[in-house]
């Protein structure tokens, strides 16, 4: 025993370690690894040493001195881009993106034994602080009682990237104000302030006495025009409409001001309220007026009152203004839009004044 001793000491002399042959340095490269990321990072903001690859061998140690490239696309910024692996393999860079809010592919590129491979990383690029508030209304909001209006008020970051925005109002018993919607519960006004972080912009809102009361003498200052999009209070869903009547070539049922041809120049138009109404449980009265074309064809409207209120109207051609009235009785509160669904393409088509939504 006491010889088998002295032999294994006397080798120790001339190995690197005694009962074992195994290597301690690492072979060539045979693959680069992702091995840790940031997850997010705010636009403009540098993520010091954010980005972790490993470069190995094919036991899986890591290999120093091995040279990666760091590569990304856009308005991205990575610092270095060129790196040489540490004794334990390891290359790192830091990210910095000036660009949208998106996710960023970043590969690390090394070349192994097997050629240049690459380890990926996605990197989610998400808004800075505000810097600018976009679409705060010019001037007081008017809105119909019990209307709802989606605004369209945005916050941006230095890099034109949206940013979470909240809306408040002063007195929500008159207005209220939530999830980018505004709806008017009273008559009356408030301050609504949009607000994204230490960023504030504010507006007043203006709640009429009325739900809808609608003549059309007023639209484009009093003037017909021919496919009309202009509309104060009302939009299209689809089609368009013409604003004619009074003072124009197209008064085809004189001593009614303007009123709409619900098919327009190009095709019938789904012409509808631009606010939603959320109505309270009661009774309602919606009354307009309906008249033929006047140019020699038969036509149909779908008129309805979300949900709560739906039929169908189908007049002759020389059928003139005639005022319909319907109740509307709701059992809880319900959203409703106003809307007049006209179909055809012949430009010919039913035509609408005088529309009223009052509350019984």
């Amino acid at each position: 025993m006491k010889h088998a001793i002295l032999a294994c000491a006397a080798a120790a002399l001339l190995l690197p370690a005694c009962g074992s042959d195994t290597p301690t340095t690492p072979g060539a490269a045979a693959a680069i690894n992702a091995v840790s990321s940031i997850s997010t990072v705010t636009a403009g903001t540098m993520a010091a040493d954010s980005l972790v690859a490993r470069v190995v061998d094919a036991k899986g140690r890591g290999v120093p001195s091995v040279a990666v490239s760091w590569l990304t696309v856009g308005p991205t910024f990575l610092s270095p881009t060129q790196v040489i692996t540490d004794e334990k393999g390891y290359a790192r860079t830091s990210f910095r993106s000036f660009g949208p809010a998106q996710d960023v592919n970043v590969v690390a590129r090394a070349l192994t034994t097997t050629g240049p491979q690459d380890a990926v990383f996605t990197v989610k690029v998400v808004a800075g602080p505000a810097v600018a508030m976009v679409g705060v209304p010019v001037g007081t909001l008017s809105l119909p009682l019990y209307g709802r209006r989606t605004l369209d008020v945005t916050a941006v970051d230095a890099y034109n990237n949206p940013a979470p925005t909240t809306l408040t109002s002063s007195n929500s018993s008159v207005v209220e104000a939530a999830s980018g919607q505004v709806t008017a519960k009273a008559p009356g006004n408030a301050t609504v302030t949009a607000s994204a972080g230490a960023l504030q912009a504010s507006f007043p809102v203006a709640v009429e006495s009325t739900i809808l009361n609608e003549s059309f003498d007023t639209e484009n200052g009093g003037h017909a025009a021919i496919s009309y999009h202009g509309f104060n209070r009302w939009t299209l869903g689809h089609g368009d409409v013409d604003l004619i009547g009074a003072g124009s070539e197209w008064d085809f049922v004189p001593g009614h001001g303007l009123y709409v041809d619900l098919d327009g120049y190009y095709s019938g138009g789904l012409f509808m309220t631009r606010d939603q109404f959320v109505l309270p449980a009661g009774s309602y009265t919606l009354t307009f007026k309906l008249a033929g074309s006047q140019r020699g064809d038969v036509n149909t409207v779908t008129v309805a009152a979300g949900s709560a209120f739906s039929e169908q109207f189908t007049l002759a051609s020389g059928a003139p203004f005639t005022t319909v009235t319907r109740t509307i009785t709701l059992a809880q509160p319900t959203t409703v839009r106003v809307s007049f669904d006209q179909p055809g393409a012949d430009g010919f088509g039913l035509l609408l004044d005088d529309v009223s939504l009052t509350k019984n």
